[in-house]
């Protein structure tokens, strides 16, 4: 009766939300929608005003954010109503109750859950009695002044043992501030219900990142006719995404930066520059923070020759080398664990237990695998926990034009999974619950992201 009870209020409380919210919501949903039909036009003009819905989107975002949260603190509350000075000694069952406020995609629902905490106060008035009959006791065996230092022992004593009930006042708050759950472990409070908590497993934001080739911004005009624009593909992937999915345009940035290595000359896949802009997009699609390239450290392999003269056939790209440029956060704390799949012909027949090593991997000059620095490879699940704490837990599901990726995220994210399509053996539903992941991101190149197989991968991966 209390849980419905609250869930009553919560109720109110959503359409409360939705008039003090909704024209904040409608604006940032707008602005979107402009911005997806500016994403592709290349002209000043339309890059001016991109930039300003960036800016405008970030601070509604964050003015939301902040409305949303102050209406969710104000309807805290507990049955019976709490009162910290004034210990109740009838009603000693309390059930706290925070609701959890959020906008996701353009959804008019912005009470996701509610948070319970139940918590007994029987034990510390037992202790209050206890410390009281004490201190009588001692009272009829001492002297007068025994009594007073006893009574006043008595005033320090009690205010000792009802300090604990003010905490636990304010874990519940801490509760409903807390998006990472995992660290409330160890916390000397019982979450009664976790149904409603489980349901925020269903709630992430879903990201629609395919990646530009090389060919749409360096192909020669002799060899036009071999291939077809890539962004009319584009286009039409943005535009079959349901409302609640987040458009990442990596076309576009990397469209203004194409005068720089940000794909590989003798190899397939982009360059990790070309990948830093791509991170740098979808963090500022997330809204989190990101740190540039003066926080990185440079380093370079001298006389790298990639995939090109295998899958070309003209040798001639062995004598033409060039430098692999890749970066590593600075005073960045991060810690990385796999799970190592066994393969046979592509297919996975086991795995090595969870193992923690190193993120980037060492190539010497002349190695032809320098891409294989981030990870080492495809066939693993990559966890990386960092030293932020804003809650936020990413999945980036990719190829190995991923890879390069989530070595600029470690600013900007708590955790950073990494999963290759081709390589996954668990339920997709399942690890975002298990691990309380908040955001998914389909980074594949443009060729992979149109190929059936991937579809049947992921859809497998989702009923498997």
């Amino acid at each position: 009766q209390k849980i419905l009870s609250a869930s009553e209020l919560c109720q109110s409380l959503n359409q409360e939300a939705g008039q003090s919210a909704g024209v904040i919501a409608k604006n940032i949903a707008a602005l979107n929608a402009e911005g997806a039909s500016l994403a592709l036009k290349s002209d000043s003009l339309s890059a001016k005003r991109r930039e300003e819905i960036s800016v405008i989107t970030t601070e509604l975002s964050t003015r939301l954010s902040r409305t949303l949260n102050e209406m969710s603190e104000a309807a805290t509350g507990s049955f019976p109503e709490y009162n910290s000075a004034l210990l109740d000694r009838e009603n000693t069952e309390y059930l706290f109750y925070r609701p959890v406020l959020y906008r996701q995609g353009s959804s008019q629902t912005y009470v996701r859950a509610i948070v319970f905490v139940s918590v007994s106060t029987a034990s510390l008035i037992q202790a209050i009695d206890s410390a009281q009959r004490t201190i009588v006791y001692t009272a009829l065996a001492v002297s007068l002044f025994a009594i007073l230092v006893g009574t006043a022992g008595a005033l320090i004593l009690a205010s000792v043992i009802v300090r604990p009930i003010k905490r636990l006042a304010s874990h519940v708050v801490m509760i409903g501030n807390t998006v990472n759950k995992e660290k409330l472990a160890g916390k000397e409070i019982v979450i009664k219900s976790r149904d409603e908590i489980g349901q925020l497993g269903d709630s992430v934001n879903v990201y629609c990142m395919p990646i530009p080739t090389a060919i749409e911004y360096y192909c020669p005009d002799a060899a036009k006719s071999w291939t077809k624009p890539e962004a009319p593909v584009l286009n039409n992937m943005f535009a079959a995404c349901s409302d609640s999915v987040l458009v990442v345009d990596v076309y576009t940035i990397l469209g203004e930066h194409a005068a720089e290595r940000i794909f590989s000359r003798t190899d397939h896949h982009w360059a990790p520059r070309g990948a830093y802009y791509a991170a740098k997009k979808l963090c500022e699609v997330a809204g989190v923070p990101f740190e540039d390239l003066s926080h990185y450290d440079e380093h370079v392999i001298h006389g790298f020759v990639g995939t090109m003269p295998t899958f070309s056939g003209e040798t001639v790209l062995k004598k033409a080398p060039e430098d692999f440029f890749y970066y590593t956060p600075r005073d960045c704390e991060y810690t990385t664990t796999y799970i190592q799949y066994k393969t046979q012909k592509g297919k996975i027949v086991g795995e090595n237990p969870a193992a923690e090593g190193d993120f980037f991997k060492h190539y010497d000059d002349g190695s032809g695998a320098a891409y294989n620095t981030f990870m080492g490879g495809d066939n693993k699940i990559t966890k990386v926990r960092t030293g932020v704490n804003n809650g936020r837990r990413v999945i980036i599901f990719k190829d190995s034009f991923g890879n390069a990726i989530p070595g600029y995220l470690f600013f900007s994210f708590e955790e950073v999974h990494v999963i290759d399509f081709r390589f996954f053996d668990r339920n997709i539903k399942t690890y975002v619950e298990d691990n309380m992941i908040t955001d998914v991101v389909f980074a594949n190149n443009l060729t992979h992201a149109c190929g059936n197989t991937s579809y049947k991968n992921y859809k497998r991966f989702l009923e498997q």
